[in-house]
């Protein structure tokens, strides 16, 4: 099976996530996200900011749903380059300055 990387896990690439399992899955997918927390409507953010909604109210997939469809998530991961030639991607722990090497079959392993 091939790997599939997301970087980002907002509603763009979630939603290409979910087009993908619609169909004959053929990769292991691991998502990355910045953000410590699943993926939500931002559109909507300031509706929550205002106190009309709860967070529940604007979460589009839940902790649940990644796990059922057995997606790796990274949260509070913030990826900082990506090597096409040597496919590693670099990225930075939410909270910690070090870079560490992401390897195609999402392991991780320090410089």
């Amino acid at each position: 099976m091939n790997d599939l990387v997301v970087v980002g896990n907002g509603m763009a690439g979630v939603a290409c996530v979910e087009e993908i399992l619609k169909y004959d899955r053929r990769f292991d997918i691991t998502i990355y996200g910045d953000e410590t927390h699943v993926n939500y409507n931002r559109i909507l953010l300031s509706s929550v900011l205002a106190g009309e909604r709860s967070s529940d109210d604007i979460t589009l997939n839940s902790l649940e749903w990644y796990q059922r469809h057995d997606i790796r998530l990274r949260l509070g991961t913030r990826i900082v380059e990506v090597d096409p030639l040597l496919k590693v991607r670099w990225r930075r722990t939410t909270g910690c300055c070090s870079r560490q090497a992401v390897r195609p079959s999402c392991r991780e392993s320090k410089d």
